[in-house]
């Protein structure tokens, strides 16, 4: 049963990466553009303690039901899931960050409004100043 990755899911929290005793996840910059991310799986390396899956915030991983033929230990890197995250700019600064997906942002608060999106589509620092100055200086 390998581990599935949803890229649209990730945050780019790295939990995944601190948590797997195997080791059997990589997560750094693509070569080709500095907007993206590459993760790796190696499922050969991976015991599936399940660990990523269930320390996850997002649910971007998860069990599959497939069953998969073992291999040899000297083709242990074969064996992989690789995909990109990408990022996004925000829509004030246009500084990098992560992007939040609908279905992560109706997971988090069970649903969403226009407000909220545009919310999330800020960076924390714009996100923080845009807050400050609905709260505090225009109640």
């Amino acid at each position: 049963m390998p581990i599935k990755f949803e890229n649209t899911l990730c945050v780019l929290c790295n939990t995944c990466l601190f948590v797997c005793p195997a080791n059997a996840i990589c997560i750094e910059k693509t070569a080709q553009t500095e907007s993206m991310y590459d993760f790796t799986l190696w499922h050969n390396s991976c015991t599936l303690c399940g660990n990523c899956i269930y320390y996850c915030p997002s649910g971007a991983l998860r069990m599959s039901d497939e069953t998969t033929a073992i291999s040899l230990q000297e083709h242990k890197y074969t064996h992989a899931i690789h995909a990109n995250v990408s990022l996004t700019t925000c829509s004030s600064c246009g500084k990098e960050m992560v992007a939040l997906s609908d279905s992560f942002l109706h997971k988090a608060f069970g649903h969403t409004s226009t407000s909220l999106e545009e919310h999330f589509r800020l960076c924390p620092t714009c996100r923080r100043t845009h807050t400050f100055s609905q709260r505090v200086l225009n109640p």
